[in-house]
């Protein structure tokens, strides 16, 4: 599982889990990848948390290093979960899509409206995107 909602992290709370280093820590140089891997409470789950909050979050995700980031998962991971911040708010989740096979869509009631499936909905046509509603 790999947090890369770095602007307001929250799996790391959700497996109690400390995220003192992660994917922003790894971005910057200062751990490798076999470092920031951390086993969790559930059999077989690993988790890369997002690690300390950055000052520019989204300029990581863009980051060059996202490819190796990814690349090291899939080879080393059967499956692999991307956690991102909100479709709409952020462009950090539309470019993320490009790494999936495919893309679940997990709404809040309480504030998705019909602007925000519309824009996901032309987000899926206009690049393709496979996903699971």
């Amino acid at each position: 599982m790999l947090e890369l909602d770095l602007h307001k992290p929250r799996i790391q709370k959700a497996l109690e889990m400390n995220a003192d280093i992660g994917i922003s820590t790894f971005m910057v140089g200062a751990n490798t990848l076999d470092e920031i891997v951390k086993p969790t409470v559930v059999n077989n789950l690993y988790a890369i948390l997002s690690g300390p909050i950055p000052p520019n979050p989204s300029d990581l995700v863009l980051s060059e290093k996202l490819k190796e980031l990814m690349d090291y998962a899939k080879a080393n991971f059967d499956f692999v979960l991307i956690d991102t911040p909100p479709v709409g708010m952020l462009a950090d989740a539309a470019y993320l899509m490009q790494y999936s096979d495919i893309n679940l869509m997990v709404l809040n009631t309480k504030f998705a409206n019909k602007q925000v499936l519309n824009l996901f909905h032309k987000l899926v046509q206009d690049n393709s995107i496979k996903t699971c509603i």
